[in-house]
């Protein structure tokens, strides 16, 4: 695997966890935010990212994808260890302080959403990449 491969799967994780991250601090800004925005963007998202995996064998799209996991969690311990969040919602609404309760429900609903659209792009990446699939015969050993 060349270093154009693993920059790929790299950057599945990055932008994966970049956009969840982005998404809450839109939503929880906008009081008449609209869940809408969030399944758009979620799909948009592993629609970029099912492009980024796809690959000529399905086994290059299977390493980019376990490159994309450490890539996700260093970024999602990142974000979160850097309040994030916190800190954008304080800079647009001075004051605005932590998230109560029900928003850090509504957090682990949306992340349990971004995970399970995540099979967008698994679907995309395995009906993209074009492997041919070559049919072996069973060689006669006694021929040798």
């Amino acid at each position: 695997m060349d270093i154009i491969k693993i920059l790929k799967g790299i950057a599945c994780g990055v932008i994966y966890i970049s956009s969840f991250f982005w998404t809450m601090v839109l939503t929880l800004t906008y009081s008449n935010f609209d869940f809408w925005i969030i399944l758009l963007v979620a799909i948009l998202t592993n629609i970029i990212i099912g492009f980024l995996m796809s690959s000529n064998t399905h086994r290059n799209s299977f390493y980019k994808w376990l490159i994309s996991l450490p890539a996700g969690t260093i970024t999602f311990l990142i974000y979160r260890e850097t309040n994030f969040i916190y800190y954008w919602l304080n800079r647009i609404h001075p004051e605005y302080g932590k998230l109560s309760a029900g928003g850090n429900f509504a957090m682990f609903f949306y992340m349990i959403f971004y995970l399970l659209s995540f099979f967008i792009s698994v679907i995309i990446s395995v009906c993209i990449t074009g492997e041919k699939i070559k049919k072996y015969k069973k060689i006669d050993s006694s021929k040798l």
